[in-house]
């Protein structure tokens, strides 16, 4: 409902894909936040959730991809 009322704020299915991580719902996780990431390919979280997601799927070498991606942009975390 939080998307409808506001589409251009990605934040809500920002949300909605973490709590899809929660619920061990990682194949939906996964689709939402490859949609997320093509629209806004800078957004940290969304690729730290596709990391978690990818890994609890022991797709590993995607996951890595991810993490990589998130190193790359902030080497200090």
């Amino acid at each position: 409902r939080a998307n409808q009322a506001d589409p251009s704020n990605i934040d809500h299915a920002i949300g909605y894909g973490a709590a899809l991580v929660q619920a061990h719902q990682f194949e939906q996780a996964v689709a939402l936040f490859t949609r997320l990431i093509e629209a806004a390919p800078d957004n940290s979280t969304a690729h730290a959730n596709l990391a978690a997601a990818l890994f609890e799927l022991q797709r590993y070498a995607e996951a890595k991809e991810q993490y990589q991606w998130l190193i790359a942009r902030q080497p200090d975390l």
